[in-house]
């Protein structure tokens, strides 16, 4: 059961968004994290907007060129920043959400600290 649960959630959030052509292992932490808690997609985004490229939500070609290009430990704190600026928007948004603003500030706290 456990064996399938950890197939099931490598597809979702590793294997299908094209997060293994990541070799900096705190930035795929970072990516499939944020996978989980705001989608794989929006997580995509949010890597090729730290690259410069379309942020459509699909790793292809040109996504890993720039990956390939890019200091990776440089794109921690770029996506990191981004989610914590999504983060802040959902609050805005939805003052409801700020019901969930300290379990999330410990998450990202946890990043910035290099803890997760």
């Amino acid at each position: 059961m456990e064996a399938e649960a950890r197939a099931i959630y490598r597809q979702q959030y590793i294997t299908g968004p094209g997060f293994e052509a990541l070799t900096h292992p705190a930035l795929l932490h970072l990516l499939v994290d944020a996978g989980v808690h705001s989608g794989p997609k929006r997580a995509v985004q949010w890597l090729q907007a730290a690259l410069g490229v379309t942020a459509d939500g699909v790793i292809g070609s040109k996504t890993r060129a720039a990956l390939a290009a890019a200091d990776q430990g440089v794109l921690y704190g770029k996506v990191l920043g981004q989610r914590l600026r999504h983060l802040g928007r959902l609050i805005t948004n939805d003052p409801k959400q700020s019901a969930f603003a300290a379990g999330w500030m410990n998450r990202i706290a946890e990043f910035v600290e290099g803890t997760a």
